[in-house]
């Protein structure tokens, strides 16, 4: 049996109106906090496909929250074989731009004057030559299967974190 008086429920429509005086601080603020998880929910997904470390996705994203929005946006600029454990070979350039599958590009080549950098060669002379890249982190993040799992774990993240947040005002007043 639930009793309530009138005492009980005119203390908690006080609290409510409280706290919805205080809900665009509050969203904001989760907002913020969503934003800050938010890059490490996309290095954590891209990382899980993509043989790059979590340090040179971390450079490529930037995450930030404009009101109750979460933009988060990557670089376009290239990211060169080396970047994904890439390696001078007897047959060439090996690189794991996937986790776990290593492929061989022949005609690969490390300079030792350009640090390590890869090139290929493109014609049958000694150049023309061009700079070996693999995906940039637009596009990992633009990935079909890293999108949808990011924006899934985004969306659980943001959830938590406003009824928390709301809660905690609740437990305030």
């Amino acid at each position: 049996m639930i009793k309530a008086d009138t005492a009980g429920i005119g203390n908690l429509a006080r609290r409510l109106q409280a706290v919805a005086q205080d809900a665009p601080r509050v969203f904001s603020q989760a907002a913020s906090s969503v934003a800050r998880a938010s890059k490490t929910e996309a290095k954590r997904e891209i990382t899980a496909v993509y043989g790059l470390p979590q340090k040179r996705v971390d450079d490529g994203l930037t995450a930030r929250a404009v009101g109750t929005d979460i933009i988060t946006t990557a670089s376009a600029k290239g990211v060169t074989l080396q970047s994904f454990g890439g390696r001078q070979t007897k047959r060439g350039y090996s690189a794991a731009v996937l986790r776990g599958k290593r492929q061989v590009i022949r005609k690969g080549f490390t300079p030792a004057k350009f640090g390590g950098v890869p090139f290929k060669r493109v014609g049958a002379e000694r150049l023309p030559i061009k700079v070996l890249y693999g995906p940039s982190v637009a596009a990992m993040l633009r990935n079909r299967e890293i999108s949808e799992r990011f924006v899934v774990r985004q969306s659980i993240r943001a959830r938590e974190e406003l009824t928390r947040r709301i809660f905690r005002e609740l437990d305030k007043r």
